[in-house]
């Protein structure tokens, strides 16, 4: 769909803008849009909007009865672990110095262990991102 492609072409808003315009009468499709729509916001640094998208979509994922269990389990790894990432990446963002880079190498080896989950190697791609502006012996 359009909203995909804007995400990868890097137009973040489009994205947004697109969703919004969605009416969804498939639970597939809504599943997606709102995975993409934490992307965006992830990739946008609104982390406040983020984490409120966190918890509804989490909620979302748990009360509906039209998700499969196996689903509902994918959906709710990858909640965990992006908005695990999400607090790493706010500090990072934010320069807080509460974070070390020791801590997000051990995300990522958690991260890696776990392959049981929707957008894995995005997921992954964004943590080898934050490394990649930090050596390993410097502190955040």
């Amino acid at each position: 769909n359009r909203a995909t492609l804007f995400f990868a072409r890097g137009e973040y808003k489009k994205v947004r803008k697109e969703l919004r315009e969605v009416d969804f009468s498939d639970i597939v499709y809504q599943l997606g849009a709102n995975v993409l729509l934490i992307k965006v916001y992830v990739e946008l640094g609104e982390f406040d909007v983020l984490f409120s998208l966190l918890d509804n979509f989490s909620a979302f994922v748990r009360r509906n009865k039209a998700i499969p269990s196996y689903q509902k389990k994918l959906y709710a790894t990858w909640i965990t672990f992006a908005r695990k990432f999400a607090r790493i990446k706010a500090q990072v963002v934010v320069s807080t110095g509460l974070v070390k880079v020791s801590q997000i190498h051990q995300f990522r080896k958690r991260l890696h262990l776990q392959k049981q989950m929707v957008q894995h190697d995005w997921l992954a791609e964004q943590v080898d991102r934050v490394l990649e502006r930090y050596p390993r012996s410097t502190s955040l």
